[in-house]
């Protein structure tokens, strides 16, 4: 189903951000091609190692966060 608003208030933002978005993505992967394969390679490895430290580190914080919460209901009942 269509969503006719955008059309008749002519709100582009939403369509001219997606453009946007995927011209820079367009423009960043020609550029990574340009890179020697050791220099992409060494990012992409450099990329998913600080994405493993993001979700432990999200995952401690969510441990810490239910048993902060579980302390509180115990007080409370």
């Amino acid at each position: 189903m269509r969503d006719a608003t955008s059309t008749r208030l002519n709100i582009k933002m939403p369509k001219a951000a997606d453009t946007l978005n995927a011209l820079t993505l367009k423009l960043f992967r020609s550029q990574l091609d340009e890179l020697p394969e050791e220099v992409r390679e060494h990012a992409r490895m450099s990329f998913l190692i600080d994405q493993d430290v993001r979700r432990r580190d999200l995952q401690d914080f969510q441990c810490d966060m239910i048993f902060t919460l579980e302390q509180i209901v115990v007080e409370q009942a």
